[in-house]
């Protein structure tokens, strides 16, 4: 509940509330995400099966090339990771050749080329062009709702592209949903027969695939308004001296601090802030061995490699540790690249790719967005200050009379603008505290995509629902998620008739708020994923009495 790691250190409302001790995310299903567009449409969970197909033109069906050996599907597979791939044509016909060169550009935008006895596939700078083979007058994008259930984001994407014979990045989304959850998201697919699409949904498990429509645009990152929440907490105790509605209502009018939360900073025991810090210092043979340090939760062979590299420093013997395919790891990136350059420390961290080594600097920012949101919430609560920056980044408050919600703060970066008053100082103190000036940040946009940014001080959950139910039995689903979760008939008592209580609570938010830090302003419990782990085991050994 109390984080100062990550600076989440206060709550917005200084009442005196006692904790309301619960289960959280016990089952997938206790946990449902939808995304909410940018015109408000809300995403439904649906397995497609009444879906209709929106009509286009016949599509030349492309194929992979029989004479593939596995290495090179595996290359294939690889590409977007690699940029460039050889294909070994030697002997092949005419005709094989155009099979391969059709297939590529089938995968995404992509291009290939003869190179003496080997075809090379490859990312053309001029991507945006129209495939041959693809109707002229059928947008280029088929847009689609992916449900699923207990799965990251990215494993389901890699999963249909895969059975669609596509690349990872031939497809976009506006953000990544949580793992543990039965979640619904638009994703947009290039060159994807909706045909094809539905059809995956009698071969995949706990994903399904909906309301296909083509489209002219691509999605991603932000594209979205935010996300509905519908929430199911366990074993909910509430006392008789608080008021639910009470506490809802304010929690509903006044919103909450809001925080980072802990998913923006990882949850190995060293800190992604701080080496965010070092790489910002552009202190990069610190910022590599923080990444390379051997971490209690990780186990198997890349447990072993970073052992051994602590014990050798030799990146050699390190990588002959790894067991299977873990090419997709930063710490196999760093190695790698130091395995080449042994004493090229920032070549190592930029050897990471780019979305993945920017999130260390983005933990930093965080941290001190937090650190100073909860000094504000703790000196100024909801009051809003002169000198303050209104959420269209441009404005300086000059009436403090305005709402507390269009009040932002900025994160750290080269051109910060900060408040015009006491909470700009305290951005000048943290900065020399870190020897730190605005002159870091000036080479990051590149390298770490670090731009000017604000964010909300505070968020408000929007259109709040709840209720009380009780239920008997422990492995009950407390909410539907058709078709990966089923409340039977019956199933649910009213509260005074269940052995056990569970709070459930809907509500939306905007992009980038986390339902975990929302909940915790109206819980007063942590949330975090080792508090949970034991309180689950604890309320496992302690049965209610009758």
């Amino acid at each position: 509940m109390i984080r100062p790691e990550i600076g989440v250190t206060t709550f917005l409302n200084s009442a005196e509330y006692k904790p309301w001790p619960c289960i959280f995310k016990e089952k997938y299903s206790d946990f449902i995400v939808l995304e909410v567009l940018s015109d408000g449409t809300c995403c439904k969970i649906s397995d497609g099966s009444s879906d209709v197909v929106p009509g286009k033109k016949e599509v030349k069906e492309v194929v992979m090339p029989s004479r593939l050996s596995e290495e090179d599907k595996e290359k294939l597979g690889q590409l977007k990771e690699l940029g460039e791939v050889l294909i070994s044509v030697e002997g092949w016909t005419k005709d094989e050749r155009r099979e391969l060169h059709e297939y590529v550009r089938s995968l995404g935008p992509y291009d290939s080329k003869v190179d003496g006895q080997q075809i090379k596939a490859f990312k053309p700078s001029n991507v945006g062009r129209k495939r041959k083979f693809w109707p002229r007058d059928v947008p280029e994008q088929l847009h689609f709702t992916l449900s699923k259930a207990d799965y990251e984001t990215s494993y389901a994407i890699g999963l249909i592209s895969k059975f669609l014979y596509r690349t990872p990045d031939s497809f976009g989304y506006c953000g990544l949903k949580d793992r543990r959850a039965v979640t619904a998201q638009r994703v947009s697919g290039f060159h994807v027969d909706a045909l094809d699409l539905l059809a995956l949904n009698s071969r995949l498990k706990g994903i399904t695939v909906s309301a296909p429509k083509y489209e002219d645009k691509r999605l991603s990152l932000g594209n979205l308004w935010g996300n509905r929440f519908e929430v199911a907490l366990r074993q909910f105790e509430m006392y008789n001296d608080e008021g639910l509605k009470d506490r809802i209502d304010e929690w509903s009018n006044n919103g909450f601090i809001n925080y980072f939360g802990e998913q923006r900073f990882g949850s190995f025991s060293i800190s992604t802030a701080e080496i965010g810090l070092k790489i910002i210092q552009k202190d990069y043979e610190t910022a590599v061995n923080m990444i390379l340090e051997p971490k209690e939760n990780t186990k198997g062979s890349i447990g072993d490699c970073l052992k051994t590299y602590k014990e050798t420093k030799d990146p050699k013997s390190a990588l002959k540790q790894i067991q299977g395919n873990l090419n997709h790891l930063v710490e196999t990136y760093v190695l790698k690249q130091l395995q080449n350059t042994p004493t090229n420390f920032k070549a190592a961290i930029l050897a990471i790719p780019r979305p993945q080594r920017s999130l260390y600097v983005h933990a930093y920012q965080s941290k001190i967005f937090n650190q100073i949101a909860s000094k504000r919430a703790e000196k100024f609560g909801l009051q809003v200050l002169p000198g303050d920056l209104f959420q269209d980044e441009s404005k300086l408050v000059t009436d403090s009379g305005d709402d507390i919600t269009n009040v932002v703060l900025p994160l750290p970066s080269n051109k910060m603008r900060i408040p015009q008053n006491e909470i700009g100082e305290w951005y000048k103190e943290i900065m020399d505290k870190d020897k730190l000036t605005e002159n870091d940040f000036r080479d990051l946009h590149k390298d770490f995509a670090v731009t000017e940014s604000f964010r909300n001080y505070v968020a408000k959950p929007r259109d709040v629902e709840y209720d009380l139910i009780g239920y008997n039995d422990r492995e009950s689903m407390l909410q539907s998620a058709e078709p990966f979760a089923k409340v039977a008939d019956g199933e649910l008592q009213k509260p005074e008739e269940g052995k056990y209580q569970a709070l459930r609570v809907n509500f939306s938010l905007p992009s980038g708020c986390y339902a975990t830090i929302a909940l915790r302003e109206l819980l007063r419990v942590d949330l975090s994923k080792s508090a949970q782990r034991e309180a689950t085991a604890n309320s496992r050994d302690v049965e209610p009495s009758e």
